[in-house]
């Protein structure tokens, strides 16, 4: 008996106190040197088969390029649909049903594909194809306008629909962004983060699309009852309003991070110059690194998450390539220092958390640094 815990353990299926009471129950979805993408709470896209032939870029290679893929769903009664479909090869990215494909091509591009694949869909929809160029959001896509093109020349280049010309002199790529309502014409209004590269240097802009270019206005962040600046904030929905997660240094103790999810007051027109966010949660959580670099992915890929119907929030944070996940009550008013103790405990290095409800989660965790072991864990009853 002894040992067979002792092998529980090891493959994550007790939590990390080892109390077999607790009834964690965990589930191995995916587990494969090939990669898997948490698209959100309840979806993900696990690569199953690459027959991508080594010496890619030959032409008649190109014409043969595959990736096969499945997506997992979780369905609300707790049955998982799986359906399989073919795509071009690359790093895949997912953020709800739009689907991305990275990849690497000579003269150092990268070639970006771009697809759809809603729910009762057999596969995927290829909308367009660009270069170096990434999703901000769902399907929202942002490039830079370059002076030395008209915006025809642009559009011949990047057609419409897709892909959203920033302004002129706007270099600063977005890197998070949230449809959030329309302005007093009707014309569509998103809430986009930018970072400028400056440290501690966060910004919110909101823009306003249905023009070529799209207009941009620069708006001041602010977090009710934070006095500190977000290092890093990524936006999303959270009950169909704008959310945040958000994380700054905690400031009386370098290694510790304060992280937090707050939901954003809607803005109502291009000009508004304020963006209000309310915090859900703020759990102060260990941190291995100084450096804001070092874990922006973990905000990008929900170091705490919530479900929609959620009362509480989960927080997954890594020491010593070991990876803890900590249940925290939602509490607006003040910063909640996360237990010490883990709900549950795994081996490697967690890459992206989604909240299917109160008590069970998706856990995307990588293991190895060269060639990472990919694994994606179902756990329930936390």
């Amino acid at each position: 008996m002894r040992a067979l815990l002792a092998a529980l353990v090891l493959a994550g299926g007790l939590p990390l106190s080892g109390h077999a009471q607790q009834a964690v129950q965990t589930e191995t979805l995916h587990e494969s040197r090939l990669p898997v993408a948490l698209c959100n709470a309840t979806t993900a896209i696990r690569v199953v088969a690459d027959s991508t032939p080594a010496d890619l870029f030959l032409s008649d290679n190109f014409k043969r390029r595959s990736v096969d893929i499945e997506r997992i769903a979780l369905q609300a009664g707790g049955a998982i649909e799986r359906r399989r479909a073919s795509i071009f090869p690359g790093d895949i990215e997912c953020l709800d049903d739009y689907i991305a494909t990275y990849l690497d091509v000579p003269a150092g591009h990268v070639l970006s594909r771009f697809m759809r694949w809603p729910k009762d869909a057999a596969a995927p929809v290829s909308l367009e194809v660009a270069a170096d160029l990434g999703m901000s959001g769902p399907g929202i896509v942002f490039s830079a306008y370059y002076p030395t093109e008209t915006v025809q020349q642009s559009r011949a280049r990047l057609p419409a629909g897709l892909f959203l010309l920033l302004p002129e002199g706007v270099w600063d790529m977005p890197t998070s962004s949230v449809r959030a309502g329309t302005s007093p014409t009707g014309a569509p209004l998103l809430l986009v983060v930018q970072k400028d590269g400056a440290p501690r240097n966060v910004t919110v802009s909101i823009v306003e699309t249905g023009r070529d270019p799209v207009a941009l206005h620069r708006a001041e962040l602010r977090l009710e009852g934070v006095a500190e600046k977000p290092e890093v904030a990524v936006l999303s929905t959270w009950r169909s309003r704008p959310a945040m997660r958000f994380a700054y240094r905690a400031p009386d103790n370098d290694n510790f991070l304060v992280v937090g999810v707050a939901t954003c007051n809607p803005p109502h027109a291009l000009s508004d110059d304020e963006v209000e966010c309310h915090p859900l949660v703020r759990a102060r959580v260990p941190s291995d690194s100084r450096d804001s670099s070092q874990w922006a992915w973990g905000v990008d890929r929900a170091l705490i998450a919530i479900a929609e119907d959620g009362t509480r929030a989960f927080v997954a944070t890594t020491d010593l390539k070991r990876s803890c996940l900590r249940v925290v009550p939602l509490r607006s008013s003040d910063v909640v220092d996360a237990p010490s103790a883990c709900a549950f405990e795994v081996d490697g290095w967690v890459r992206g958390l989604g909240a299917v409800s109160d008590h069970e989660v998706l856990l995307l965790v990588t293991k190895g640094d060269n060639e990472p072991t990919y694994r994606l864990l179902r756990v329930r009853d936390l």
